[in-house]
């Protein structure tokens, strides 16, 4: 596979339409980037670094095909409308969740600690109740007698 066959297959497995990756690459002319990657234009270093950049891609493999496609030490994030900045912000409202979260799970613990102390109150009252009236039916027996 040439390398122009390589780029395309790289924006592929990102999900960008062709005009759509020329437009994370900075181009303001989509056929600029066509023509990169139809092989009419020679991709250049300044290509190489904004693809290597922006989406981590392995230049290694871009012009030789030999190594993984992007780089393992960075993380690079397949297109699904989310870049970096979306997916901090994302990160907060999670970190916002758990906590709410966590204060929910507290409060049902408190309600569960008070319910179980009421239950075993209720119990031992009962116990009570039925030992005080077992009491008083002996009493009320052996007055009897």
């Amino acid at each position: 596979m040439e390398t122009t066959g390589r780029l395309k297959l790289i924006r592929l497995k990102l999900g960008y339409s062709a005009a759509e990756f020329a437009e994370k690459l900075g181009y303001t002319n989509k056929v600029s980037y066509q023509n990169i990657e139809n092989g009419a234009d020679r991709l250049s270093k300044g290509l190489l670094k904004k693809l290597q950049k922006s989406v981590y891609v392995n230049t290694d493999y871009l012009l030789t095909g030999k190594g993984e496609m992007f780089l393992k030490d960075k993380p690079f994030i397949e297109k699904e409308g989310k870049n970096i900045d979306q997916l901090i912000e994302m990160n907060l409202k999670l970190v916002d969740q758990v906590g709410g979260f966590m204060e929910m799970q507290k409060e049902m613990i408190k309600m569960q600690t008070i319910n179980a102390e009421s239950i075993r109150n209720l119990t031992s009252g009962e116990m009570t109740f039925c030992k005080n009236e077992e009491a008083q039916t002996k009493n009320v027996q052996g007055g009897a007698s």
